[in-house]
């Protein structure tokens, strides 16, 4: 629900705010995706080696996740 200045007006509120960021990013993303210009894949198993999250920065996100759940 917005709520209403006195033109009548929408403003939006943080969490509205958010939600559409993240339909703008998924947008160029998707438009992105469509016209060639990224492509997901997966990775390797010699990426996942190269790139494999330390064990601390994994309990750091295992951490974030617990906390953001409650």
């Amino acid at each position: 629900m917005s709520v209403r200045d006195d033109v009548g007006d929408s403003v939006a509120t943080p969490k509205e705010r958010e939600e559409q960021r993240k339909k703008e990013r998924q947008r160029e993303f998707d438009r992105q995706v469509d016209t060639g210009s990224l492509v997901v894949r997966q990775m390797t198993p010699e990426e996942r080696e190269k790139y494999a999250e330390s064990p601390q920065a994994a309990e750091e996100r295992r951490a974030r996740r617990a906390r953001n759940r409650t």
